[in-house]
């Protein structure tokens, strides 16, 4: 900064071919003695001498200490870059090409920080003691004289990670520079600003400033122009400010202004050019910050927990890598320390605890310098999951769950018991009374009964869990089969009535006799019970049942025999069923219908023959001869319509003829009536007697 660019050499350059005849007229020509580190800690130097030293190019991030001390005659300590020291060696202007390191009429001491400027990293560079004056010097810096006595001492710094700004700055009179912006300025609280300055001329000041405090101090307004306590004024030593970042100011971006002014007052006036090496140094701070997703309460065992370093300060990128150790009671690495594990990496970190208490997190952050910062957090685990309660046992179960114990057969019972942590203990209660505290417990009864066993778990942290089983105590003993007492046809007629008795055929060793049940299952196929056993459905029950079968066939039947614990014996059997003979039946019938009809027959022959006696009889009675009679009978059955069911009236042709009967036929029918009523209908009167 303050020196002219490498475009103005160009321009003397060109300026000095134009002159190139003076150089004819005895121009001096430096010729300079090379010197090397060692040599330049003390030497003389005497009138019309030169000494360089090639400083060669700069390294990267490297600066150049340079303590100077002139006794004797003043002398030009002069830094120039290979194509201004050409220019010089071969007599042409110089000065004006110059670094602003440069010092012109040096004498005392002298102690400066000097770097090249970004744009000449690949220069090589020189650093010329001059006691001799120069035809193109135009009367600046030394013409020679005396001889001086000088001690030159280089010193290489190589600038920090952290290092800001580390050069020489120039100011004119009544000018400024701002070395550092707010966007390179923008700082954690707790961060440490550290500027040292080393002046080389005039007293400049320098502040560190807010936007407020930028924007009074380039309006030359009023208030306050830098931040309290962050300022250096009329430098004209080695001095040095350490300043630590505030809360308030922690995120804002900060500016860095080197003054040559004569405002503000309280500092230097401004009144000469000023000259200033500055070293800006931070020490950001190193801080973690752990926070978790809880919401300051306790995790559960096994939970998982989020983890985060995110507001940790890291505003100038002074977090190069996070560890974190999840479980400091705990040496994951085998490493025999509790405090190093790398369980994870990051911004970010799940973790999870199997043991309830107060569980610490060590999270590790390491800069790009190396150094290192360790935090702890404090995660408490508490358990809430009761114990997980199983029973199992050793005999056997019915569709509800429930334990079948078998009269007279002891049963075990096992304690099948989980946890999240650790286990305390169990206890077994039967129908509410304690009965055991181990793993295991086992028991038999002797009557039939029902019972509630329980098994209540509970670990350390006081959770309980429990299970309970019903016992139902069984009568397995299965009824006994009289085969000798079962009657059952194994033959029928459809139709007929079929009784099948097992009077007395079932027994048990355990019920009672009277208690057993008789169910008969006529359809082996089906599952009418809904049990999934197709052939103890009780169709019928009974000891003794009557059937009547519907339809021939081979019909397979169950008998099942049942106590009251459902204990069943079984007995299979089959019945052939035909149908009825048709020949007898139809025999039977045909027969009564002979019968009916033969007694028909024979009964409408004595009815003609009757009738037909007693028209013979009438017709004697009216005094026809036996002859007559025949002839009479055989003319009307030939010449009328005579029904063979006919009345004896009609067949002997005097019915249209009965409305004129005489007094004494009448008085004979009379007599026939009385006959008949006295005598039956066998004794009969001649009832036209004198019709002749």
């Amino acid at each position: 900064m303050g020196r002219v660019v490498s475009l103005g050499l160009v321009v003397i350059l060109l300026a000095s071919m134009a002159v190139v005849s003076v150089a004819a007229d005895g121009r001096a020509i430096p010729s300079c003695l090379s010197a090397n580190k060692a040599s330049l800690i003390n030497f003389q130097l005497a009138d019309g001498e030169c000494v360089v030293y090639n400083i060669g190019v700069m390294p990267s991030a490297t600066a150049l200490s340079i303590n100077v001390s002139v006794s004797g005659d003043p002398i030009d300590v002069l830094l120039m870059v290979s194509n201004v020291h050409d220019a010089y060696s071969s007599g042409y202007s110089y000065l004006h090409v110059d670094e602003p390191a440069s010092i012109l009429n040096a004498t005392g001491s002298y102690n400066f920080h000097w770097r090249p400027e970004a744009n000449d990293a690949t220069e090589d560079f020189f650093l010329v003691f001059d006691n001799l004056a120069h035809d193109n010097d135009m009367g600046s810096g030394d013409q020679g004289g005396a001889t001086s006595t000088v001690y030159v001492e280089i010193e290489e710094m190589g600038d920090s990670y952290w290092t800001k700004y580390h050069g020489l700055t120039v100011l004119e009179v009544g000018s400024h520079v701002e070395i550092l912006e707010a966007s390179e300025m923008i700082l954690d609280e707790g961060t440490q600003v550290m500027i040292t300055a080393w002046p080389l001329s005039g007293t400049p000041d320098i502040f560190l400033m807010t936007e407020q405090h930028r924007t009074n101090y380039l309006l030359s307004g009023s208030g306050e122009f830098h931040i309290a306590g962050a300022a250096m004024t009329s430098i004209n030593s080695q001095t040095s400010l350490l300043w630590t970042v505030t809360e308030a100011l922690a995120g804002q971006g900060l500016y860095l202004m080197v003054d040559n002014e004569v405002f503000p007052s309280g500092g230097g006036d401004g009144s000469n050019e000023a000259r200033v090496s500055i070293k800006v140094e931070l020490n950001p701070t190193l801080e973690p910050m752990i926070e978790d997703d809880l919401d300051s309460i306790a995790a559960i065992i096994g939970q998982k927990v989020n983890l985060d370093a995110l507001s940790t300060p890291n505003r100038q990128g002074q977090i190069q890598s996070l560890s974190w150790d999840l479980n400091l009671g705990s040496d994951t690495n085998n490493d025999g320390l509790l405090d190093n594990d790398v369980d994870a990496t990051g911004w970010n970190a799940e973790a999870s605890w199997n043991t309830p208490g107060t569980h610490r997190v060590l999270l590790t952050v390491t800069s790009p310098t190396g150094a290192k910062a360790q935090s702890t957090h404090e995660v408490s685990v508490i358990d809430v999951v009761p114990p997980v309660v199983m029973i199992t046992h050793d005999s056997d179960s019915n569709s509800l769950g429930q334990v079948l114990a078998k009269i007279g057969i002891e049963v075990t019972f096992n304690a099948i018991i989980s946890d999240d942590h650790t286990l305390q203990g169990q206890r077994w209660t039967l129908d509410g009374v304690e009965v055991g505290i181990g793993s295991t417990w086992s028991k038999g009864w002797s009557s039939l009964s029902s019972h509630t066993l329980n098994l209540e778990a509970t670990d350390v942290s006081g959770n309980k869990g429990n299970t309970t089983l019903m016992i139902m105590v069984i009568d397995t003993t299965t009824p006994i089969l009289d085969e000798s007492r079962l009657s059952l046809p194994g033959a029928a007629i459809v139709g007929d009535e079929v009784v099948f008795s097992a009077t007395g055929a079932g027994s048990d060793s355990w019920d009672d006799d009277s208690t057993l049940s008789y169910h008969w299952d006529f359809d082996l196929d089906s599952d009418l019970d809904g049990d999934g056993i197709k052939w103890n459905d009780a169709e019928r029950t009974g000891e003794s049942i009557k059937v009547e079968f519907t339809e021939e066939g081979e019909v397979s039947i169950r008998l099942n025999i049942v106590d009251a614990s459902g204990n069943t014996v079984s007995y299979p059997f089959t019945v052939n069923v035909e149908k009825a003979p048709k020949t007898e039946v139809f025999g039977i019938v045909m027969t009564i219908i002979a019968i009916l009809t033969a007694c028909g027959a024979v009964g409408v022959l004595m009815w003609r023959q009757k009738e037909m006696g007693m028209a013979r009889q009438l017709l004697a009675s009216h005094g026809l001869t036996e002859e007559e009679v025949t002839v009479r009978i055989t003319h009307i059955k030939e010449t009328k319509n005579v029904p063979f069911l006919a009345k004896a009236i009609i067949i002997a042709g005097l019915a249209e003829n009965s409305t004129h009967l005489s007094e004494e036929q009448r008085a004979e029918q009379q007599k026939h009536a009385e006959m008949q009523r006295l005598y039956g209908s066998s004794v009969r009167g001649d009832l036209n007697a004198g019709f002749q």
